[in-house]
């Protein structure tokens, strides 16, 4: 062979070989199958469980300090009498809730001034009915006398007056009857704790 057929072998047939290889490549990157990503699978990180339970638990603190109460009263009874009944609660220490009955006084004066409270009120009642009646029959009379205008007093007005004041006193009168009753029993205004006693 010919020294430049063959120098022309040497230059060519590494190019063919290349090319050929190219080629390859390229059909093989056109007929290369689909790419199908995922996303990365996070393992959680392992973990011990345990069940929760309920219990009642007493925590002792130790510290120091003085103890007041943020509200303090001083109960005192709106009226007087004998004591006739104290609670268990009402002791110094003692705790006790809003509406709680902390002493009974005797009850028996009030209700016996209730009691008279209603016998004055019905009392009154019946002297207002008499005179508005009696007013009635004095403005009929003075009526068929035909004498013009009657005076107050000629119509018993002052005795109504007078008769409806003695109900309203006696309307009042019971009312208070019935509060001193209530009274006799001195229930807590709010929950709390007794501090010191005087009965």
């Amino acid at each position: 062979m010919s020294q430049l057929l063959r120098r022309t072998l040497q230059v060519l047939l590494p190019l063919v070989v290349l090319a050929g290889a190219a080629g390859a490549a390229y059909v093989m990157y056109l007929n290369r199958p689909p790419v199908e990503t995922q996303a990365p699978v996070v393992e959680p990180p392992g973990v011990r469980v345990q069940r929760v339970s309920y219990e009642t638990t007493t925590l002792s603190i130790s510290s120091q300090g003085t103890v007041q109460p943020r509200t303090s009263s001083q109960l005192v009874p709106e009226i007087s009498g004998p004591v006739v009944e104290v609670a268990r609660s009402f002791a110094v220490g003692g705790f006790f809730e809003a509406g709680d009955v902390l002493l009974r006084i005797d009850p028996y004066d009030y209700q016996q001034a209730v009691i008279a409270g209603q016998a004055q009120l019905a009392q009154a009642e019946l002297r207002l009915a008499q005179e508005e009646a009696e007013a009635e029959v004095a403005r009929r009379e003075w009526n068929e006398l035909g004498r013009g205008t009657a005076n107050a007093l000629t119509l018993r007005q002052p005795q109504v007056d007078d008769a409806r004041a003695a109900v309203a006193a006696a309307e009042a009168a019971l009312d208070r009857a019935d509060r001193d009753l209530e009274r006799a029993e001195i229930k807590a205004p709010y929950a709390g704790r007794v501090q010191s006693k005087d009965v």
